[in-house]
């Protein structure tokens, strides 16, 4: 009787003090919850460009039409080399492969049907397979295209809807990829700015293939820069100039003379925005502007080679990016473009 006498005379008390108990019991449970960390992402940190300075890089004016980045800063993002074993990656394709002439430039595996590069250098592997991989994957469409990426090379993040779709000498089709980083496309400078290049014959069969592979869990954001000015962009020497074709008329030439031949002048057609990969040597993927150009190169006789090349330019301001100064050679790249 005391007691109930008791909680009923310091009734309002006593569910003050439970409730303020309570109360402080849950203000320190927020307190000592952990709370989510803030990422901060540092910018204009140092790094080197990814192109080399072309200091007799002509003039050159933007065309009409404009692709141009709008944000105030862009990223470069970090990756790191395909982490599987190339030689199970090969055996997959073909179990009859044999590893031939290993070095620190590229691996190299060979069947009577079939031929496997890969450059470490610029982490793209080729296949070249004249009468078609002995997979039972066939190639009809866009879908197949990243259900054998994803079987094969388990590279999951890929551009579908925009793969280039187009006829080939083979009787079948060429398809071209990229794949996708945080919402934005990237692919290989040295492969047109695509991820991939696959060309079927006309039984859908796949007989050469070039692929960008990466470690798609190491993708991190290493720094921030500012946006590179219309007239930053047009007075930048730092570039990558791909021929894709050139006039008969040098293919005639001694490499003596295709030595002295030099980027006379150039037309730009269009410009794209893009980010792309070089090579591991950093492992960076760069925001770029992409010129696809009518040029003209002339050698020491003053002869004219027409060419059709793509140039890139990196996007952002050149604070803190210095000039590269090792060239990336052509037993490098994995391109045949020469």
């Amino acid at each position: 009787m005391r007691i109930k006498g008791f909680i009923q005379k310091y009734r309002k008390y006593i569910l003050t003090g439970l409730v303020l108990i309570i109360l402080i019991g849950v203000f320190v449970l927020i307190l000592t919850q952990k709370q989510p960390e803030t990422v901060s992402i540092q910018r204009d940190k140092k790094t080197v460009s990814p192109f080399m300075e072309n200091t007799k890089l002509p003039n050159f004016t933007l065309p009409a039409k404009k692709d141009l980045f709008t944000e105030e800063f862009l990223s470069i993002y970090s990756i790191l080399p395909y982490k599987r074993p190339l030689a199970e990656l090969v055996h997959k394709f073909d179990n009859k492969a044999e590893s031939r002439y290993p070095s620190e430039i590229v691996d190299f595996w060979m069947s009577k049907s079939n031929t496997f590069i890969y450059y470490k250098k610029t982490g793209i592997f080729k296949v070249s397979s004249p009468y078609g991989l002995p997979t039972p994957f066939l190639i009809a469409g866009r879908e197949d295209i990243n259900l054998f990426i994803t079987r094969y090379f388990e590279l999951t993040d890929i551009d579908t809807d925009n793969i280039l779709v187009e006829n080939n000498s083979f009787g079948g089709y060429t398809y071209k990829g990229k794949y996708l980083i945080n919402g934005k496309t990237f692919g290989s400078a040295y492969l047109e700015s695509y991820a991939f290049i696959i060309q079927t014959d006309k039984d859908s069969h796949i007989t050469n293939l070039s692929i960008l592979l990466y470690n798609k869990d190491s993708i991190s954001v290493y720094s921030q820069y500012s946006l590179l000015s219309e007239s930053e962009l047009l007075s930048n020497k730092r570039v990558y100039i791909d021929r894709l074709t050139i006039s008969e008329n040098y293919n005639n030439l001694d490499r003596y003379i295709k030595g002295t031949i030099r980027l006379d002048s150039l037309d730009v057609r269009e410009m794209q925005k893009a980010y792309v990969f070089t090579d591991f040597t950093g492992g960076f993927v760069y925001p770029v502007y992409i010129f696809m150009a009518d040029a003209r190169y002339k050698d020491f006789h003053n002869e004219v080679y027409a060419a059709d090349i793509i140039m890139y330019i990196m996007a952002t301001e050149q604070k803190n990016i210095s000039s590269r100064e090792d060239i990336v050679e052509f037993s490098e790249i994995g391109t045949g473009n020469q």
